[in-house]
């Protein structure tokens, strides 16, 4: 069997669009019927059932009588003796004496979706494949990632597989926060405590306490923020030093962030906040042409009118 000529059946849709073809050419009425599906056990050996039978002919009865029969079950073999395109699905249909109708799935029909899988993974063909990108949890640079990631991270996994088994493309990005005024403090951090660190790489065992050092520090040291501050505009400049130090903390966290990408078999595609770095002289120009932008205090500053909102400081 051709693997592009074949794909997998769902036998709940195919028994039911059956059922309801039946009943509708039987009953005249575009009723909606009922199809249940059942974990096969000793004590209820089937793998559907469909009481549409029953309920129909209760609620059409007329002086005994509905669609020309006296009972449900004389109704429900009315429509499996009108049934297509299930003979190769299901076994005979068996009716009890109420008209409760129930079926049971072919070992063949299994066998051959079995071997298909086998063979040919899950096939889904989509009328229209698209390029679909994924934002996913996007962890903050220095710190540990939280249940809230893993949330997302797991959601987000779910959609892909979805839209991949779809037939779609999809790209897992992971926008990671690796740059701003904190890169700053943390590189300030990693020179004062590692002086060495350009030559032999530190032993960051706790990235979480490492940043909580500096950030305490960034707080409540007015020499150190400001020394942070200007490290920043140093950072953004492309300065070597700034530049290689920041380079050792992203690696160090990515390092962490990847262990757990990898016991949940995600693989990602990072797009840091870095990643705009070079785009930004450009925004800020036209941000700059159009009036949006002041001064204060030595930075280039935007704010939004009507909205109480923090600095963003363009150094």
């Amino acid at each position: 069997m051709e693997p592009l000529s074949y794909s997998l059946k769902s036998s709940f849709s195919a028994i039911r669009n059956s059922l309801q073809a039946s009943f509708t050419k039987i009953c005249q009425i575009p009723e909606k019927i009922t199809l249940t599906t059942n974990n096969y056990t000793p004590k209820t050996p089937y793998d559907y059932a469909c009481p549409s039978a029953v309920k129909m002919f209760n609620a059409h009865k007329k002086d005994g009588q509905a669609f020309g029969v006296k009972s449900p079950k004389e109704l429900a073999l009315k429509v499996v003796e009108s049934l297509e395109n299930l003979g190769e699905i299901v076994e005979p249909i068996d009716l009890n004496e109420q008209g409760f109708m129930t079926m049971k799935l072919k070992e063949s029909y299994l066998e051959t979706q079995v071997n298909f899988l086998l063979n040919h993974g899950c096939v889904y063909n989509t009328e229209k494949k698209q390029k679909v990108v994924v934002d996913f949890s996007s962890p903050n640079i220095a710190k540990e990632m939280h249940v809230g990631h893993l949330r997302s991270t797991i959601i987000g996994e779910s959609i892909c597989r979805i839209l991949e088994f779809n037939g779609h493309e999809v790209l897992r990005v992971n926008h990671v926060g690796d740059w701003g005024t904190q890169f700053g403090m943390l590189i300030n951090q990693l020179k004062e405590k590692y002086p060495n660190f350009l030559k032999e790489m530190p032993l960051l065992s706790d990235l979480n306490q490492f940043y909580k050092e500096a950030k305490q520090r960034f707080d409540k040291e007015p020499e150190f923020k400001k020394k942070a501050q200007e490290t920043v505009v140093m950072l953004q400049g492309g300065d070597e030093e700034c530049v290689k130090a920041w380079k050792i903390i992203c690696e160090i966290s990515r390092q962490e962030f990847e262990k757990i990408y990898k016991r949940l078999n995600i693989k990602v595609v990072e797009y840091g906040e870095s990643f705009y770095n070079n785009m930004l002289p450009a925004v800020i120009k036209e941000c700059e042409d159009r009036g949006f932008v002041v001064m204060d205090k030595g930075a280039k500053c935007m704010y939004l009118e009507g909205f109480e909102v923090n600095l963003h400081l363009i150094f």
